[in-house]
């Protein structure tokens, strides 16, 4: 993209990576949706060796498009946590921008994944966002879908043992889930493409209750995982080292070319 020519530029940064985020990742944006891209940047090596804290976050609203960007150092410091945002920015769907290091970082998060970590943030999502649907007769289709979409991420890191994809619909076609469930989710998923901003509770029985079931059994299931899992990060901090020999090398210590 052009634009993320200029924010390197303007800001003096090396964009590593660029991805589409929010509905269009999702896969239920309508025609009114605004673009949301994410990025990974690397600043001169200076930068990292000042002694005061240094801005680690570029934010730009362009038009219809939102850009937000982490500094490397940032970013792999949530990874090495699970961090459910950064796992999903680092998903491999959407992509305008990938560096070949990126598979380093990829790999890194997969081998270190926490399971009990990531289902935690998403069953803290959908029951958080289940409290609000379920007090109104008509319910934004929107909040709908923030819960339905972390509700089907649970399921698909209990069953898979790994990061979800971002896109709802594919987490729909590999997990088993009750027709009647399916069928209202994929209701409320077209209605949010079509642009339909609201949905009568009594049209989706089977969703509200299924769901509540979910959440239920998704809470048993995490008092069994495994809590204290992280990964490594002496690795982490050799692949940002890695990083900023490549993309910046230790003598650039004022420029980025």
């Amino acid at each position: 993209m052009r634009i993320l020519s200029e924010i390197e530029k303007q800001h003096g940064v090396k964009i590593l990576y660029a991805v589409e985020a929010g509905s269009r990742a999702w896969g239920y944006e309508s025609d009114h949706s605004d673009y949301d891209v994410r990025f990974i940047y690397v600043q001169p090596v200076r930068h990292y060796l000042s002694l005061h804290h240094e801005k680690d976050v570029i934010e730009i609203q362009q038009n219809e498009v939102d850009f937000v960007g982490w500094d490397i150092k940032k970013a792999l410091s949530l990874l090495h946590k699970s961090n459910p945002s950064a796992l999903e920015w680092l998903t491999e769907e959407n992509i305008y921008l990938e560096h070949q290091t990126v598979g380093k970082i990829r790999d890194l998060a997969i081998k270190g994944f926490s399971p009990f970590t990531v289902t935690s943030h998403y069953y803290q999502m959908a029951t958080k966002n289940m409290r609000f649907v379920s007090q109104q007769p008509f319910t934004d289709v929107k909040k709908w879908l923030n819960v339905i979409r972390p509700v089907l991420s649970c399921l698909w890191i209990e069953k898979f043992q790994s990061s979800p994809p971002n896109n709802l619909s594919a987490m729909l076609s590999e997990l088993e889930l009750k027709e009647a469930f399916k069928e209202d989710i994929e209701k409320v998923l077209q209605l949010k493409k079509k642009g339909v901003s609201e949905v009568a509770l009594n049209t989706i029985p089977s969703l509200f209750k299924e769901t509540n079931d979910e959440l239920v059994r998704i809470e048993d299931h995490l008092k069994n995982c495994r809590r204290n899992k992280q990964g490594n990060i002496k690795d982490f901090e050799e692949v940002f080292h890695v990083i900023l020999e490549e993309i910046g090398g230790m003598k650039a210590l004022y420029s980025i070319n």
